[in-house]
């Protein structure tokens, strides 16, 4: 099965998790309403956001995903995960990793090792030209919260970011 058509039977992000929110109608009198949580989305509460790859053009285009986002702040570029600032206080929410082929072994289990020590305190999201079924087990096992196909980075990025982070406790 080809990547791409692997891809487009599966959800990139799901955040089907209901909960309730008290909303008033126009007359002033409260009823209840359910809200799916990925409609939340966080919209008041900054998140920080790192970057992990040592591709150029792998930061700006992240960069340029994320920039103009008000909630969120870019908090550190790196080359491997070994650099990444674990501080509670300035680590970042979400770690965006570029696997790649060459490197996406070593840096699974990188993130299995952070995972334990970090858990839930920073999410990671992995942006890859790999995907399937197998390599998406690697992932989800190491810690990975969700893999976007290099392919679709452009078009899912927001919406997968908004579903990791809805999931945030800040």
């Amino acid at each position: 099965m080809e990547n791409a058509e692997y891809y487009s039977n599966c959800n990139v992000a799901t955040a089907e998790e209901n909960t309730h929110k008290r909303v008033f109608s126009s007359n002033g009198e409260p009823t209840s309403t359910k809200v799916k949580k990925s409609q939340q989305s966080f919209k008041n509460q900054p998140f920080r956001i790192a970057i992990v790859s040592k591709s150029d053009s792998f930061r700006k285009e992240i960069n340029t995903l994320i920039n103009g986002e008000p909630r969120v702040s870019l908090c550190g570029v790196y080359d491997n995960l070994a650099l990444l600032d674990t501080d509670s206080n300035t680590s970042p929410h979400i770690v965006v990793v570029n696997l790649t082929t060459e490197t996406y072994s070593k840096t699974l289990a990188s993130i299995r090792q952070l995972e334990e020590i970090l858990f839930p305190r920073i999410n990671f999201v992995a942006i890859s030209s790999i995907y399937n079924p197998t390599f998406l087990e690697r992932c989800f096992y190491s810690g990975v919260r969700l893999v976007i196909p290099t392919e679709r980075l452009s078009k899912d990025f927001k919406r997968g970011i908004d579903a990791v982070a809805s999931r945030l406790s800040l």
